[in-house]
């Protein structure tokens, strides 16, 4: 760069890393230009491609330094086993893993050394090899959870719709993940957390939604910003919407969004509560209340990208209860017979939604950190539901 003092190589590939760093906590990597990470390291961009030989290396560089400074400092090196879950923030490499989740939703991550460390020792733990589904479920499951609530804690926190004590909350989150590997507690409720068969009789109808109707009336108008909304955030974090182009994609004037909605921010939240709605539907109405629930590890399009995008967003804040996670502590509730706001129900709903938002976003991820082969991944799934039921029981 023109005006530059010259730079020691080692200087160089420690500018750009230290950039891209910065630039994926903010930011997808495809949003991140090539020279714009030259900018931010103060170096040509030719640097990039003599010290990296792509933009991807030196992303994927960035990560492993993330990962290797979050052993480091919060892992005590990786030496012991990945439980409980560390809740110290380390928001740089949540807020990375997420912009990649959401970057690359389609492609399967390659194994990573840091969760292959983590198979070895609780399969060293077991007695078994780390290829056994015992071990890579086990492993999966906390991976999932470390990864749920190291992004969305405070959304967590803020969506149970009680007041808690937020420190507190993620201490009792991470003990209560310890059960996740704790070999005799599954084996003492091995029925209670068995995956079940699924009761006989018709599954409940699918959430209605339907194309937004056509023409001009009020109802017609809110249902189609409503629409554009719930597609936008999906693909993009509130702050990065306009209200021109919300407008633009439902097809209606601009001014329709203040007159129905009174801000852009009202849409998103109606939007919000109505992907919420779908999702406590579809998947949570045929819940067991007798029974500790199990995470949905199937595909929910929508729900986890837009609560991604929501927890990215630092101008982004909302108090207001989600619904399910109201619905998870009312059921871990009724399973106890206990009043919803105890704060070990609320613990144990905490629990449980850092698991759901971690397998939702992150199932990539962990899927293809651990080396989990195609063939295994149902069973895998499977057994991590089995395992999250050791999350809402009595304690």
């Amino acid at each position: 760069m023109t005006g530059s003092r010259p730079r020691g190589s080692e200087a160089v590939s420690e500018a750009l890393v230290d950039a891209a760093r910065s630039l994926l906590a903010e930011r997808s990597p495809r949003a991140i230009s090539g020279r714009e990470l030259a900018d931010r390291a103060g170096v040509n961009y030719g640097q990039i491609h003599h010290h990296f030989g792509t933009k991807d290396q030196l992303f994927a560089e960035a990560l492993r330094r993330n990962a290797e400074e979050f052993l480091a400092e919060e892992m005590a090196g990786g030496t012991r086993e990945p439980v409980p879950i560390v809740v110290d923030r380390a928001d740089g490499l949540w807020r990375t893993l997420a912009h990649l989740a959401l970057d690359h939703a389609n492609e399967r991550s390659p194994e990573d050394a840091v969760m292959q460390r983590f198979l070895r020792l609780r399969a060293e733990a077991l007695g078994l090899r780390r290829t056994h589904l015992e071990v890579r479920s086990q492993v999966a499951t906390v991976v999932a959870l470390q990864f749920g609530w190291g992004l969305f804690d405070r959304s967590i926190t803020s969506g149970l719709g009680v007041a808690v004590d937020a420190d507190a909350l993620g201490k009792g989150v991470a003990e209560r993940s310890t059960r996740l590997v704790n070999t005799d507690l599954a084996d003492r409720n091995a029925e209670l957390i068995r995956e079940p068969r699924r009761r006989p009789g018709p599954r409940p109808e699918p959430h209605p939604c339907p194309a937004p109707p056509a023409g001009r009336g009020p109802d017609a108008v809110r249902a189609r910003l409503v629409d554009a909304a719930r597609r936008l955030l999906t693909e993009k974090s509130p702050r990065a919407i306009a209200g021109r182009e919300l407008a633009a994609r439902a097809g209606v004037n601009y001014g329709q969004i203040h007159h129905y909605f009174g801000s852009v921010d009202g849409v998103f939240r109606a939007a919000l509560a109505d992907s919420w709605e779908q999702y406590v539907h579809d998947h949570m109405t045929d819940v067991d209340p007798d029974r500790p629930a199990a995470i949905v590890t199937d595909p929910v399009p929508g729900v986890w990208e837009t609560a991604a995008h929501r927890a990215l967003d630092p101008a982004w804040h909302d108090d207001a209860p989600v619904a399910t996670l109201v619905r998870r502590r009312h059921l871990v509730a009724e399973q106890w017979r206990a009043d919803p706001e105890e704060p070990a129900v609320v613990e144990a709903a905490a629990a449980y939604a850092g698991l759901q938002y971690g397998w939702g976003v992150f199932e990539r991820f962990v899927v293809g950190g651990l080396g989990i082969p195609d063939s295994q991944v149902a069973a895998v799934r499977r057994r991590a539901r089995e395992l999250s039921r050791l999350l809402t029981l009595r304690p």
